[in-house]
């Protein structure tokens, strides 16, 4: 049987092949990537815009209590709301197909596959910034404000989300920084008890697999259970005092965060949710045909003192 080769596929059909088909699925590897990404993502927090990402934050009780009858009643307003503000961040990646490939992949299936290799490469480049601007430490105006910022107290006398840490003592996490500390299952639960309040508790537990093999190396095989719910999504995990403990490579090295989801979002822009820029020919560089995926939005934890860390751990098997 003889193939022939269609002459090629128009590129306008390419953008809407690309539209269809691949950017849906270029957008789930991203955020499928790893077990925290995926855990932020299933939560759905989508913003449909404003100058800042606004989070009301509650930080004191009302009036209340128990009272006799003819008694007055307490009406005095106090401050028990305020809000956290973060900036917009913006992110990109971008794919290049040049004139040269683009003949040796002349036939419609070989352009698409093409195509669909660059379009892979820059989900990839994108997956790497924002895994990496998950942890970063918010030094770095454009970045993601990451975990680092977040889970920092008054030594750090950073300002998280235009609240001061210094002057606001409830607006603290938990931060063990013993250098070179060698965990113990008793330093864990402690650790995650100072980040308890009734049914307010860490969820999940993260850090570097040499993180992930020093605890699992603490527990007797009795005692090592796989989280079901990540091990279903792809994801290794040990359940640790009931909670699951994931591998990110982009975690910071030396340390294992504890975090207590309900109080993280990872925000996203409705209009800019891995947005397609459709394949164009620069006007200075006719020999390339480029694409470009965009996001914006950001990570904020409305909640920070039921969020803890160990941040100098050894973690060296003997």
């Amino acid at each position: 049987m003889t193939v022939v080769h269609s002459s090629t596929i128009p590129w306008d059909e390419l953008n809407s092949i690309t539209e269809r088909k691949i950017r849906p699925k270029l957008a789930d590897a991203i955020f499928n990537s790893n077990a925290l990404f995926k855990m932020l993502r299933d939560k759905g927090t989508l913003e449909d815009g404003g100058m800042m990402i606004s989070c009301p934050v509650l930080h004191a009780e009302g009036p209340g209590g128990s009272y006799s009858a003819g008694e007055t009643l307490d009406t005095s307003e106090v401050d028990q709301i305020t809000a956290a503000n973060f900036a917009w961040k913006f992110y990109y990646a971008g794919a290049v197909v040049n004139r040269h490939d683009e003949l040796r992949n002349r036939g419609r299936a070989g352009k698409i596959r093409l195509v669909s290799t660059q379009l892979q490469v820059m989900a990839k480049t994108l997956r790497h910034h924002l895994g990496t601007g998950l942890h970063s430490d918010g030094t770095v105006a454009k970045d993601v404000t990451g975990l680092q910022a977040a889970i920092t107290d008054s030594t750090d006398a950073v300002v998280y989300g235009g609240i001061s840490k210094v002057t606001n003592p409830w607006w603290e996490a938990n931060v063990n920084r013993t250098a070179n500390l060698r965990l113990t299952p008793g330093l864990i639960r402690r650790q995650l008890g100072v980040a308890t309040e009734d049914d307010e508790t860490p969820t999940v537990l993260c850090g570097r697999q040499d993180v992930y093999d020093y605890i699992y190396s603490l527990y007797q095989p009795q005692q090592r259970f796989a989280n079901r719910r990540m091990a279903d999504a792809g994801f290794v995990s040990l359940q640790v005092e009931g909670r699951p403990l994931t591998v990110d490579s982009k975690a910071p090295a030396n340390w294992l965060e504890m975090l207590n989801l309900r109080h993280i979002d990872f925000f996203t822009h409705e209009d800019e949710n891995m947005r397609m820029e459709p394949w164009k020919q620069p006007t200075d560089q006719p020999q390339k045909r480029v694409a470009f995926m965009f996001w914006a939005g950001n990570l904020a934890c409305s909640n920070p003192r039921f969020q803890s860390a160990f941040t100098s751990l050894d973690t060296t098997l003997t």
